[in-house]
């Protein structure tokens, strides 16, 4: 009797341990928040082409998109981010509709589709706010839209 009792404080015991070894190793998923400001300090309407209007910018203003990732660590990093037009091809921005940037490539001079080329602040731990900012320089790369 006195073994069966030994027994069962044993199971008990290694139960407790199992829930604790398996309840403790699961990974709790955090969110990462990108905020992207994009800044057009010209007096022209950035536009894209349809699909991409979100992104959109008035002249002497600002447009915000946030995105949003789940990660497995507590605290992101700046090079977990992708600019949210990183996945898009043939990306063409216009300047009142006259002047274009024609298809932007990730590797572009001044790409708004590479993360290197927007000023980054870290928030908190899971969130960073990039802004890329449209200058004269931009407009005067660009070419008369077709």
């Amino acid at each position: 009797m006195e073994q069966n009792s030994m027994l069962k404080r044993y199971l008990i015991i290694g139960l407790i341990i199992s829930i604790t070894s398996i309840l403790g190793g699961c990974v709790k998923d955090f969110t990462m928040v990108g905020e992207f400001h994009f800044v057009n300090t010209t007096n022209y309407s950035i536009t894209y082409q349809k699909g991409l209007e979100e992104f959109n910018v008035a002249p002497n203003s600002t447009t915000i998109f946030k995105n949003q990732a789940r990660i497995s660590k507590k605290k992101s990093q700046e090079n977990n981010y992708n600019t949210p037009l990183a996945n898009f091809n043939n990306i063409k921005i216009s300047f009142n509709k006259v002047k274009c940037l024609i298809d932007i490539k990730e590797e572009d001079l001044n790409s708004v589709r590479n993360i290197k080329n927007y000023k980054a602040e870290r928030v908190n731990d899971v969130t960073y706010k990039f802004t890329y900012t449209f200058t004269e320089a931009d407009y005067s790369r660009a070419v008369n839209c077709p």
